[in-house]
């Protein structure tokens, strides 16, 4: 039997259209975050020819350290993953690339680190958050620091009016409770403002803060002379962001933080600092990350340090218009 050259480019085409979509599933066993986007375009370069993809990262999914994310509905044939490794504070990133084929109902799984090559840069750019208790805009930022669901800090500072100690964690009333338990952490300059998203392990309650001890200079036992206070209020899901100096008995509000039970987002409103620490905080300034639960019938605090950020490591990008 014999078929016309358009007779069989239709029979193609037909079990082209019928064919079953395949799947993968993209494997991430490294440290990191590795954020990716599938069959992107990758011809944009920078305006002064720097051979990079300029990259919208609201067409990048996130994979977290040892995890694995199934990628459905796949059409028959080449498909292409672009992808890198996120570490907070770095502007460029080396690529990872991966072309696969895939046939029809056919599943695959890729080993990450195992299985993609190193080809250009990406520069990506980020898109602005809102800070209005919805959180989708900020499933496109990368993590600024995550802690796994097992971190517990080497011991916590229990405070009342009269006395501060560092005691082993074994003691503590309120670790992990309230909100206390981080599980991640972004961050995104606006120019205008410094926005955080939180994610925590425990449901954030009353009495539950987040404190910055901000630090221009590190030297031993030195003294911090401005800290930032995100202070949730569960009760309306909108409270303050304050910030306390050094001899000084009254705070300033710079800002608000919203929460929902394990989210909370907030916003440092450059323009609400003194001058000084405003114009230095992102080159200068680092912050020692800490949970902290004030139970207002006994009158304590206890407090719990995660790490040292860098502001200057948070990624920058432009303001919604309006805010």
């Amino acid at each position: 039997m014999k078929y016309t050259a358009g007779v069989l480019l239709f029979i193609l085409a037909a079990s082209m259209a019928f064919a079953d979509p395949g799947n993968i599933i993209l494997s991430n066993s490294e440290p990191s975050w590795f954020y990716f986007t599938i069959d992107p375009d990758i011809g944009a370069t920078t305006p002064n020819g720097d051979k990079f993809t300029s990259m919208d990262m609201t067409t990048f999914t996130g994979i977290g350290p040892g995890s694995m994310i199934k990628i459905d509905n796949l059409k028959p044939g080449t498909h292409t993953i672009i992808g890198f490794w996120g570490t907070a504070g770095t502007k460029e990133f080396s690529a990872w690339t991966l072309m696969f084929t895939i046939q029809s109902g056919e599943a695959k799984t890729f080993n990450l680190r195992a299985q993609a090559t190193t080809a250009r840069i990406i520069k990506p750019t980020f898109g602005a958050v809102t800070i209005d208790n919805e959180y989708a805009d900020w499933k496109t930022h990368m993590v600024f620091a995550a802690f796994s669901a097992a971190f517990t800090p080497a011991g916590y500072m229990f405070q009342t009016k009269d006395l501060i100690q560092d005691l082993p964690l074994a003691g503590s009333k309120y670790w992990g409770r309230g909100g206390t338990s981080l599980l991640q952490v972004k961050a995104f300059n606006d120019t205008q403002s410094i926005n955080f998203y939180f994610q925590t392990s425990s449901r954030i309650s009353n009495g539950m803060s987040i404190i910055m001890y901000l630090f221009a200079d590190r030297t031993p036992n030195m003294k911090n002379t401005f800290t930032v206070e995100m202070i949730v209020d569960e009760n309306t899901g909108e409270g303050k962001v304050i910030l306390w100096q050094r001899g000084q008995e009254k705070y300033t509000v710079i800002g608000t933080i919203l929460c929902s039970s394990f989210e909370a987002e907030a916003k440092i409103e450059l323009s609400k600092l003194p001058a000084l620490l405003a114009a230095s905080l992102v080159s200068s300034y680092s912050f020692d990350l800490v949970t902290n639960y004030f139970d207002p019938i006994k009158g304590l605090h206890e407090e719990f340090y995660y790490t040292t950020l860098f502001f200057r490591d948070i990624q920058i990008g432009a303001a919604v218009s309006g805010q």
